[in-house]
């Protein structure tokens, strides 16, 4: 039996311990055991805040929200571990969906009507150029998990990493070397 083709909207779901500055530091989600050709065969990818993990990843949102949407570029092997995946975003949109997580698996396939995201009303942003931790960079936190400390945003609270964002890509550099501070 052939397997059907994806409707446009259909999405690659990834529950993921990184936030969403360091995604966009690395241009993508990362480092997840899929199927690239099945993955690749869908027009997005929505990132659900995971933060049973800690810290390690950067991640700001509540657990269990939809907090990113992005239209998939590729499906590469990921430069952290290569026997597993990163899914690369073209440009992205913040959005923020609670989601009930069924079970353990952090990989879903899904239809953005069913949890009410319409691509053509959101705000899209490109992606700014990725920044890459090289082999040497990357360490393991407590739980054995890669992670390269680089990769962290610059703040772990509040919107400042949006902002990073934000001016990054209006200036037309990394958000991770956007530095904000404030004097009160």
């Amino acid at each position: 039996m052939a397997e059907r083709a994806p409707s446009p909207f259909s999405a690659v779901m990834i529950m993921t311990a990184r936030g969403p500055a360091r995604i966009i530091q690395e241009g993508g989600s990362q480092a997840f055991v899929l199927n690239p050709e099945k993955a690749k065969r869908h027009g997005y990818v929505v990132l659900v805040q995971n933060q049973h993990n800690g810290t390690w990843g950067g991640a700001t949102e509540p657990h269990g929200m939809a907090f990113m949407i992005g239209k998939i570029r590729s499906v590469d092997p990921s430069p952290e571990r290569p026997e597993r995946f990163i899914v690369r975003i073209e440009r992205y949109a913040r959005i923020a969906v609670p989601i009930v997580w069924p079970g353990r698996n952090p990989i879903r396939y899904i239809d953005l009507e069913t949890y009410g995201i319409d691509p053509a009303g959101l705000e899209w942003i490109d992606m700014p150029q990725p920044v890459e931790a090289t082999t040497e960079e990357i360490s393991e936190d407590e739980e054995g998990e890669p992670f390269a400390p680089e990769a962290a945003p610059v703040t772990e609270t509040g919107p400042f990493p949006e902002f990073q964002t934000r001016i990054g890509t209006m200036l037309g550099i990394h958000p991770g070397r956007v530095r904000i501070s404030i004097d009160a």
